[in-house]
């Protein structure tokens, strides 16, 4: 009986997942980019482990760039073990920039600590826009930045300033993948890699950043990010959203 029962808890798991939950509607994202739907109040709250990470869109302001097309800055805040991120992120035509300290620049959440980048050139985009999602598509992103450091241990220590470089080679994945999580499951997931490259340099020396392995986005169009594998070694997993139709 303990195994029939087993059995009847597993098949209603996977029939409660045999349709993707219904998204809802809302107002236009930024950019009309629905890969990562940037809309004044959207939010996306990611787990790992016990970790959680929640992301909030608080501010969109429309503009033209130095060539007359349309743009805009997306002001988001990322709560994280306590602590509120503020970034602006950008979106063009060509898809959305994403600041170093975001999560969704490299799936590690909560910014740098005791450090502060400013960033001295940005190359292309971190998410090119929809229509470039297509299988076998790629692109390089490249950044640049100055870095201050402070003295955490308040002692009196001084850090020399340092420079970062960054590049982030990224693919789509042919296909759709499958994704579950404790908030539904999806078929269509676009699967984003993209490997990070970079090398930190204190006068004179220059090290290469040690990268464990390559991370993923796993993107569904109208939705956003429903999985993130960082490139060291924690996945976050979509568990709530109000995109999402209860």
């Amino acid at each position: 009986m303990k195994r029939i029962a087993i059995v009847a808890c597993v098949f209603a798991a996977s029939a409660a997942f045999a349709k993707p939950p219904k998204t809802v509607g809302g107002p236009p994202p930024a950019c009309g980019l629905k890969a990562m739907p940037l809309a004044v109040g959207n939010t996306w709250t990611w787990k790992a482990g016990a970790a959680t990470v929640t992301l909030k869109v608080v501010e969109v302001t429309p503009g033209k760039d130095a060539a007359g097309k349309p743009n805009a800055t997306i002001g988001v805040e990322e709560l994280y073990q306590g602590r509120v991120v503020k970034n602006q992120l950008t979106c063009s035509a060509q898809g959305l920039t994403v600041p170093l300290e975001s999560i969704l620049f490299s799936g590690e959440p909560g910014g740098p600590v005791a450090m502060a980048y400013s960033v001295t050139a940005h190359d292309n985009v971190t998410l090119v826009n929809d229509a470039g999602i297509i299988d076998g598509n790629g692109w390089i992103e490249r950044v640049k930045a100055d870095v201050t450091r402070e003295d955490a241990g308040k002692a009196g220590a001084k850090h020399a300033a340092a420079k970062l470089e960054l590049e982030r080679h990224v693919h789509v994945e042919p296909g759709t993948t499958e994704v579950v999580t404790t908030l539904g499951q999806w078929k269509n997931a676009q699967k984003i890699v993209f490997e990070l490259r970079g090398r930190g340099e204190v006068d004179p020396e220059k090290t290469e950043i040690p990268i464990k392995r390559p991370g993923v986005f796993y993107v569904v169009k109208g939705l956003g990010m429903v999985k993130i594998d960082d490139t060291f070694d924690k996945t976050w997993e979509l568990t709530e959203t109000n995109l999402i139709a209860k």
